[in-house]
């Protein structure tokens, strides 16, 4: 029986930089700084030592002062000096319609200013001894990268906006967001030179790629392209050994080195480099599995301290498991134990992991590797694992007649929960009902689909059924109680546009409570995409769109309000997909077209539906 892993996990990074980011750099997680980024260090005065070295900060006879507030005035010395303008400015000291500016200041503020990067508070004044704001210093660095202000709610996040209010902006906050803004791409000079600015300010001669990449280590994070390790898009070194391919995953661990194989011949070669030197030291050597073989991370098992690098071919479905300690590679799972198995993915979670092989599943914790037999045993169809949690998994087999869902132990493989969810019949002929790992609420992981809607406790492996009926879409308010349901009823599938599948009823059911109440139901005709998430009230009211496709990836879509108290269902916008070629439409006026749309959907809606409420 061929098995499937299904369910991967992604993050996204606010800034472009090159490839992707790698070992940990110290104090990501510094409480000193209300300027925060995930992958960055955070320590103040790093930062500002970093961007001393390289001659974009300077201090005073005090030292950086990185607890005092900053004037417009120092604020336009800092980011004249920070963008490399100092000597031009100095140079060609343009002149400023502003009458409030102190001489050791016109130069910057000139340069700036000619340059389009900072305006007075009016005609006629500049604001020099005003404090700074947080706001204002994101948007001088936005102009700088763009030319625009569009920039400005990524150098300064919404969240960090609100804690600083009220409070002074600091020399400390200006430096982690001068130093957020190195990596960030560049394009102020044109589409056609877009690159992080530091690559720019090291084109411009401000610094040599050597001092950058040299100061920014351990400040900034490193990241591989092809060979090379790059900071902030700046080359810092090659690879002591050429033709290794890194290991999969193995790039965007914390650890301060990443693993990478070479094939020779008939020889799969294991090496690990180190991130700082680029030194490759060879561990170990395989026989090769096939030209086509390659190799991931799934991560480390913290109480061994064992790394586990899982090797797959697409082509021959099979792979091998692999465990790194120290410096010795070991064999765990050859291919005769991973058997027919496609290895697409695997699924990790606190100290543990999962991916599924020909006989079940291979579940690798502190206690080892171990292959448990699946959830359960079609003699038609394939089996998945779903999910793997803290101390259990879900598994989902599609047989010819039925799918099961089952939650297991990952120690033992004991099953905790099993559900058998019926085929549906479609014109006739069965169709299968799954669902799908989709994220998680305040306690629970969530899966859902045709086949019904559960929660699943991967600290006890309880797996909870709350609806057997098709979830496509699923709200609530910020309080995650009650929880709206988008369903249909067995025996049809409702297209939902963008989202694939879609239903036609709305239920809702509180958290304490097992029966679902209906809505809105089949009768409104609405095939509904799925649900806004605005307006969600503990009242019952929610609010839903319609998706309907026409082509090229265009979709119509109508937005409707359900208003708890009265049942009642008001159409709120139309938004064509391709509004160009609707009467009426202009540039001039390019809403006009909706109102006939949304006049004849309600008129629909009161005669079907509001009428009879």
């Amino acid at each position: 029986m061929k098995r499937i892993l299904s369910g991967a996990l992604a993050a996204a990074l606010m800034t472009s930089g090159v490839g992707a980011y790698a070992y940990e750099v110290p104090n990501t997680n510094s409480q000193m700084n209300i300027i925060q980024h995930e992958t960055y260090n955070c320590d103040a005065q790093a930062q500002a030592e970093m961007l001393n070295k390289l001659g974009l900060f300077l201090g005073t006879d005090k030292g950086f002062e990185l607890d005092r507030g900053m004037t417009r005035a120092e604020a336009a010395a800092m980011l004249c000096r920070f963008l490399g303008g100092e000597g031009e400015a100095k140079k060609s000291a343009y002149a400023v319609p502003f009458t409030d500016v102190p001489a050791w200041a016109k130069d910057a503020v000139g340069w700036l200013y000619h340059n389009q990067l900072t305006y007075g508070v009016s005609s006629k004044l500049y604001g020099s001894s005003q404090p700074v704001t947080a706001q204002q210093f994101a948007a001088f660095l936005s102009r700088a990268l763009t030319g625009e202000d569009d920039m400005a709610n990524m150098l300064l996040t919404e969240s960090e906006a609100s804690n600083l209010e009220g409070k002074p902006f600091l020399r400390s906050y200006a430096v982690a967001m001068a130093v957020r803004a190195l990596p960030m791409e560049c394009y102020r000079d044109g589409y056609d030179k877009i690159r992080p600015l530091a690559k720019k300010l090291a084109e411009q001669g401000v610094f040599t790629a050597e001092q950058f990449t040299s100061a920014a280590w351990d400040v900034l994070p490193p990241a591989l392209e092809g060979d090379s390790c790059m900071i902030a898009g700046i080359p810092r070194m090659k690879c002591s050994e050429e033709g290794l391919l890194e290991v999969g995953e193995s790039v965007d661990s914390p650890q301060p080195f990443y693993y990478a194989t070479r094939q020779s011949g008939d020889t799969l070669e294991f090496w690990r480099v180190d991130w700082k030197t680029m030194q490759a030291e060879k561990l170990g050597e395989q026989p090769v599995l096939s030209s086509n073989s390659r190799c991931i991370l799934l991560g480390t098992i913290a109480e061994t301290g064992k790394d586990y690098l899982l090797e797959k071919d697409s082509d021959i479905k099979t792979g091998r498991l692999f465990s790194i300690a120290g410096n010795t590679v070991t064999l765990e799972l050859d291919k005769d134990a991973v058997g027919e198995s496609y290895l697409e993915e695997s699924t990790t979670s606190s100290g543990s992991f999962a991916f599924a092989v020909e006989n079940g599943v291979c579940t690798i914790d502190k206690t080892g590797v171990h292959i448990r037999e699946a959830a359960a045993q079609g003699d038609v169809g394939e089996s998945q694992i779903l999910f793997t949690g803290t101390n259990a998994y879900v598994t989902q087999t599609v047989t010819g007649t039925e799918t099961i869902l089952s939650s297991r132990l990952n120690e033992t493989g004991e099953t905790v929960s099993s559900y058998t969810i019926p085929r549906d019949m479609l014109d006739g002929r069965p169709e299968a009902r799954t669902v799908e790992e989709r994220g998680s609420d305040f306690s629970y992981r969530l899966f859902y689909g045709e086949g019904g809607f559960y929660r699943f406790d991967e600290e006890t492996g309880e797996l909870i059924r709350m609806l057997d009926t098709a979830v496509q879409d699923i709200t609530a308010n910020r309080y995650g109680d009650p929880v709206f349901y988008l369903t249909h009823a067995p025996g049809k599938r409702i297209l939902g546009g963008i989202n694939g599948l879609g239903g036609d009823t709305i239920v809702v059911m509180r958290n304490d409570e097992r029966e679902p109440v209906t809505l809105v139901d089949a009768s409104a005709g609405i095939g509904i995409a799925g649900f806004t998430d605005y307006d969600v009230s503990s009242d019952n009211s929610c609010e839903f769109f319609t998706s309907a496709s026409v082509g090229m990836q265009h979709f119509n879509q109508f937005t409707y309000y359900y208003d708890g108290t009265t049942g009642k269902i008001t159409v709120r916008d139309y938004k064509a997909g391709r509004p160009e070629m609707e009467k009426g439409w202009s540039i001039e006026t390019p809403d006009a077209y909706k109102k006939e749309y949304i006049e004849n959907e309600q008129a629909r809606l009161d005669a079907v539906w509001n009428s009879k409420r």
